[in-house]
């Protein structure tokens, strides 16, 4: 293994196995990450972690960029209507309420986007909390469609906004990069990537004061493309990002 590649593998240890010591001669085991949705898969990289070309990596599903700074991962449309309180979440999360879907693991994605060189912050205390999130500014945009029908718009412009009939405008999300407590990566086991209603298991937040209510947000069923359209999903450090 190279040692770039080696040092993605150590990153995605540290992100899902307890930070404890341990026997050396024992294998180190992943939490219980059930859920009622489906339970996440186990997320070794050491199989899954290949080099594309100079700069550009696979980490399961997800694509690293170094060269032209950016992560991608391939989602399908859930749906095009209804109240949400998500815009993207893995397969097993809640997806009744997320525009967007992945069969990405969060932590594939986590790893990838600190390799980029995003830096988190740290996640709200509570579902809806009113205190804002902490972490980089990203950008994060939609693609869809090839060649005269290619359409790339912001992620927030799936959202509308019920109570102002408009969409969300322009915004960059918080990295919060989720929550680490006893072993477990939330984000991992909750299966939340980008929220609209503030939450500390997610990984990317909403930095608008409307992310404390969850009856604000509706998926934006004008622009939204047919349930189960393919699309990909970009992250970008933002301008005005930390360095």
């Amino acid at each position: 293994m190279s040692r770039f590649l080696l040092i993605i593998f150590l990153i995605s240890l540290s992100l899902v196995y307890p930070v404890c010591a341990q026997d050396s001669n024992q294998k180190p085991k992943l939490p219980d990450i059930t859920r009622s949705a489906g339970k996440p898969p186990e997320t070794g990289t050491d199989e899954q972690v290949s080099k594309i070309s100079d700069g550009v990596f696979k980490i399961g599903k997800v694509m690293l960029d170094q060269n032209q700074g950016f992560v991608s991962i391939p989602a399908k449309v859930a749906m095009k209507e209804g109240l949400i309180e998500l815009l993207l979440c893995a397969k097993w999360g809640r997806v009744h309420e997320t525009v967007f879907t992945t069969e990405a693991y969060p932590v594939h994605l986590q790893t990838a986007l600190l390799l980029l060189g995003l830096k988190f912050g740290s996640p709200v205390e509570f579902s809806g909390d009113s205190k804002a999130p902490m972490g980089d500014n990203t950008e994060i945009s939609v693609e869809w469609g090839s060649g005269a029908d290619k359409k790339v718009v912001r992620i927030e412009h799936f959202a509308l906004d019920n109570r102002k009939k408009s969409e969300v405008e322009d915004i960059n999300w918080v990295f919060t990069g989720s929550q680490f407590v006893g072993g477990v990566f939330f984000a991992q086991q909750e299966g939340s990537i980008i929220t609209t209603y503030r939450d500390p298991n997610t990984m990317f937040d909403n930095p608008l004061p409307e992310g404390a209510d969850d009856t604000v947000y509706v998926a934006n069923s004008k622009i939204i493309p047919e349930v189960g359209t393919e699309v990909t999903i970009y992250f970008k450090k933002a301008s005005n990002a930390k360095e």
